[in-house]
């Protein structure tokens, strides 16, 4: 006999959509106080739009906007990520390893929660 699994799979989108809601709502109040603290300020309001908070966080790392484009070349993308967070790092007057650990899934948000919450 096969186990039904209806009572599993009825709770599933439920529990990832909301699961995906918090995860994206922390990461944009991290993000907006991180323009913040980076003088910023005008621009907070980007880090609750999608395409927005790249360029939010290139604008942080002080480079030009034209290199969300390079998000899109696969391998490439994760030296520009790299790069990038290391500068946004910088510019905080933390450590660059703090940059390289954003690549890292699930470290991300605690690094993220550190680099907007700490004293620079």
């Amino acid at each position: 006999m096969i186990p039904s699994f209806s009572s599993i799979d009825s709770g599933f989108p439920i529990l990832s959509v909301s699961l995906f809601v918090i995860v994206y709502a922390f990461f944009a109040f991290c993000l907006s106080a991180l323009a913040r603290k980076t003088n910023n300020a005008d621009r907070a309001w980007w880090a609750w739009l999608p395409v927005m908070q790249v360029l939010l966080i290139l604008k942080t790392a002080s480079v030009e906007w034209w290199w969300i484009f390079l998000f899109l070349i696969p391998f490439v993308n994760i030296a520009v990520a790299i790069y990038v967070w290391v500068r946004v790092a910088k510019a905080l007057s933390k450590h660059p390893v703090w940059g390289v650990l954003m690549i890292v899934p699930g470290i991300d948000l605690f690094v993220l929660a550190y680099l907007a919450f700490s004293k620079s």
